[in-house]
């Protein structure tokens, strides 16, 4: 994901109708409204709370991925400094370079860009009207409490 879940602390989470740390198998104790929409068995995985020092072998692939790599100028491309011993990273970073050179792909990922940056921009649009009328709905009843105990008093 690229984006985070306060309530969810660790980096990578089985969706088993409970909520599990992967790593330390911990049952969390907490309920997350957006998983809870999914209607399936999942994983989630937070790529900016994973720990910083691999403790499974599943955490040192996903590193790959880590924002902490991310070059200043693409946020497409990474300059990964990670442990490449691991054939399985070795190829993931191998056949992600491919994947960067190719001209269609990079047409591609700005499409998406684009695309999260439209989303992002509509949906501060709509919470501003969700504000807005949270607000007015506010000072309607402020102002019908208001008649409500004048009429009280009178």
């Amino acid at each position: 994901m690229g984006f985070h879940l306060d309530s969810i602390k660790s980096g990578i989470v089985k969706i088993n109708r409970e909520y599990r740390d992967v790593v330390t198998q911990e049952i969390l104790d907490i309920k997350e409204d957006f998983v809870e929409l999914l209607t399936h068995d999942s994983y989630l995985i937070q790529v900016r709370k994973l720990a910083k020092k691999a403790r499974t072998k599943l955490e040192r692939v996903l590193q790959v991925f880590s924002p902490i790599y991310q070059t200043t100028d693409n946020r497409h491309q990474l300059d990964f400094q990670g442990n490449t011993d691991d054939p399985l990273v070795k190829k993931m970073i191998e056949r992600l370079g491919r994947a960067i050179a190719s001209e269609e792909i990079r047409e591609k990922m700005d499409v998406e860009d684009e695309l999260d940056r439209i989303f992002e921009r509509e949906m501060k649009k709509l919470a501003a009207q969700k504000d807005k009328i949270i607000a007015e709905k506010e000072e309607i009843i402020a102002e019908k409490e208001e008649v409500i105990t004048e009429k009280i008093n009178w």
